[in-house]
């Protein structure tokens, strides 16, 4: 049953992704992976991620916690089970969902964590010719 879950565009070019059943927080960013178009990924003001797969409708997720509010999630271009989270105190986390895969029953811990800037980054983009490259604009 997929009556919980909401999607709402706004005129404003932001979309939101609510799943009623899991967040407790308003969804602010989403992003779907390129390797596989069924998964979703959704960041939250809750300080946690979400991965959802859309070909098992029942299934609750993957979720992440994360050091502050999110500001962007982006999938790795190069590599289906990779990306990556900007937030709001100026930090990059870098997850591999095979951990939280593998290991349920744990949060899973972020693969790196890179202290990018002193405010909030807004962006990031991975570059789509060189694997292992992403920025965050100042």
């Amino acid at each position: 049953d997929s009556s919980h879950l909401f999607y709402c565009g706004k005129t404003s070019f932001v979309y939101n992704f609510y799943d009623l059943a899991i967040v407790d927080f308003q969804v602010q960013a989403v992003a779907w992976n390129h390797h596989v178009p069924q998964v979703l990924l959704s960041g939250s003001f809750d300080h946690t991620v979400v991965k959802k797969d859309g070909r098992i409708p029942s299934h609750t997720g993957f979720k992440w916690s994360v050091s502050a509010d999110v500001e962007t999630v982006a999938w790795d271009l190069h590599t289906e089970h990779s990306f990556v989270v900007s937030l709001e105190d100026g930090t990059v986390e870098g997850f591999d969902i095979r951990a939280a895969e593998s290991d349920q029953s744990s949060d899973s811990k972020a693969s790196f964590t890179h202290h990018a800037h002193d405010k909030a980054i807004c962006i990031v983009s991975y570059n789509p010719l060189t694997p292992n490259v992403h920025i965050s604009p100042l």
